[in-house]
């Protein structure tokens, strides 16, 4: 074996150990959210057999796991990239739960659980998500269907032909959606 071919297995053993420790700490984070919202989730739970208009509830685990499944192979291949910005949702979780807990707000509370968790994997494992990456599929913010495409500024910066092309494209579907 050359030094070079030695090497690159070196590094690609080290990624795979990297990778499992990221997953590892986010799996264990995970697990100390769900240990500190435990009271919250229960009752959380608890309502939602309570009231049928709520029992819509329970279908959001096996589908969030359904979709994982069915994203598996993405998921292995995407690049884990520990990103800082996780502690603004960390931070606005962390403040929720805070006002939550003064004003006996459940909805407040149960919202800062999403926010713990949505900011503990990007801290932990990134996102690695790009405008590329999304622009020209639907996405939702809020119940609300967006159109992502590039900015303006790098239409500007990079005013080829393709760019042209994908945003006008981007463009035509956000106007036909919003005559439906």
């Amino acid at each position: 074996m050359t030094e070079t071919t030695m090497d690159a297995a070196g590094g690609r053993a080290r990624d795979a150990r990297e990778r499992r420790a990221s997953i590892l700490y986010a799996g264990a984070a995970s697990a100390l959210a769900f240990g500190i919202f435990g009271p919250i989730l229960y009752h959380m739970v608890r309502h939602w057999a309570a009231v049928d208009d709520y029992s819509h509830g329970f279908l959001v685990v096996p589908l969030a796991l359904y979709f994982a499944w069915e994203r598996r192979r993405e998921l292995q291949r995407a690049t884990l990239r520990p990103s800082w910005w996780g502690l603004i949702p960390l931070a606005l979780g962390s403040l929720a739960l805070m006002i939550g807990r003064l004003g006996v707000e459940l909805t407040a509370m149960r919202a800062s659980f999403v926010l713990t968790l949505i900011g503990l994997q990007i801290l932990l494992l990134g996102r690695d998500v790009s405008i590329t990456r999304i622009r020209g599929t639907w996405q939702a913010y809020c119940g609300i269907p967006l159109m992502p495409t590039f900015h303006p500024a790098y239409l500007l910066r990079q005013y080829t032909p393709e760019n042209r092309r994908v945003v006008w494209e981007d463009l035509k579907a956000a106007l036909a959606r919003s005559r439906q």
